[in-house]
């Protein structure tokens, strides 16, 4: 009867230890199955995640504003004397003081006046309204002793320039060795003269102004487009604009006496049914065109379909804060 009994037990215990093990070996197989039956879940979570509204970036206000102002050099305050090839770094320090935020869709470009190895466009920094922002260019002095100026412009995502204070502009200027230069020196360029009190006569360049014509009808040839035909009237619109600008070191489209480039066109007689002009200070014809090309807006005018006759001038000044100046007029009749 004992025997019995203790038989019973064993029995008992054998099963209660089987039902444990069998509990604890399932368990790690239980694991991977909860696993997989979350991903389904996981997987259909993420759309609703993603497009949260809190989570979504905040959309720039069409609407908003762009405008800088300038704050201060950080380094190469103007005329700053540098060694002839010396490398350096200019930086700006300007605000934002408009109501859009910056970012690297914006700009800072070259925009006329000496290179100096500058890149053509910088990407700028996220910078909200009323940050400041710091941007600095790598440049290279030029070998040939004098004083060089770089123009440059900010613009938005869409290629548009905006203010930075009045000007449409920020600059830099420097001066190589003792900042005598003798112009004629320059292969192609135009020699200086001294103009008379009172008076202003920059001199001219038939060479730059020619080559300017062959350099915008291969552009124009390359984009299986007509040849442009150079026209008096349009002539001495540009000539008259390039000799003000100069006369009065100005880089603008707007003529000292609030005149535009369509009204200096009808003032010579020239009945415009579409007018655009292109402008430029400092350096070669060819420094022009390569910039005109390699800007969106500058390279859409010589690639204008709707015209077909052109005026070209060129004035240079040694005494005014650019140099040579071009003035290039766009028309149809």
């Amino acid at each position: 009867m004992k025997l019995k009994s203790l038989s019973l037990i064993i029995a008992a215990i054998t099963l209660t230890c089987i039902t444990a093990c069998s509990s604890s070996t399932t368990s790690p197989t239980e694991t991977p199955q909860v696993m997989t039956g979350t991903l389904p879940a996981t997987s259909t979570s993420v759309p609703d995640i993603s497009t949260t509204p809190s989570e979504i970036p905040p959309t720039q206000d069409p609407n908003c504003i762009n405008k800088a102002l300038f704050i201060a050099d950080m380094t190469i305050p103007d005329e700053t004397v540098l060694s002839a090839g010396e490398a350096f770094v200019k930086t700006w320090k300007v605000r934002n003081v408009g109501t859009c935020t910056w970012n690297e869709s914006y700009r800072l470009t070259f925009a006329n006046g000496d290179q100096m190895s500058s890149p053509l466009s910088i990407s700028l920094s996220e910078t909200a309204p009323e940050e400041t922002l710091q941007i600095s260019v790598n440049l290279i002095a030029p070998a040939t002793n004098g004083s060089y100026t770089g123009i440059y412009q900010f613009k938005n995502a869409q290629g548009e320039v905006f203010n930075i204070g009045a000007l449409d502009h920020i600059w830099l200027k420097i001066i190589v060795g003792n900042g005598a230069i003798i112009p004629s020196q320059t292969p192609g360029g135009p020699t200086a003269t001294a103009a008379p009190a009172g008076v202003c006569t920059p001199d001219r360049n038939a060479s730059y102004e020619s080559e300017i014509l062959t350099l915008i009808n291969n552009a124009r040839a390359s984009n299986s487009l007509p040849a442009l035909s150079l026209n008096t009237q349009l002539q001495a619109a540009a000539d008259a604009h390039s000799t003000d600008m100069a006369c009065n070191s100005l880089l603008s489209h707007t003529g000292p006496d609030g005149s535009s480039a369509s009204s200096r066109v009808a003032e010579q007689g020239y009945v415009s049914s579409y007018t655009v002009e292109n402008i430029y200070a400092g350096g070669t014809a060819q420094d022009a065109v390569t910039w005109w090309m390699n800007d969106q807006i500058h390279k859409d005018a010589i690639l204008e379909t709707r015209v077909t006759e052109i005026g070209i001038g060129y004035a240079y000044l040694g005494s005014s804060t650019y140099g040579g100046y071009f003035a290039i007029d766009f028309a149809s009749p």
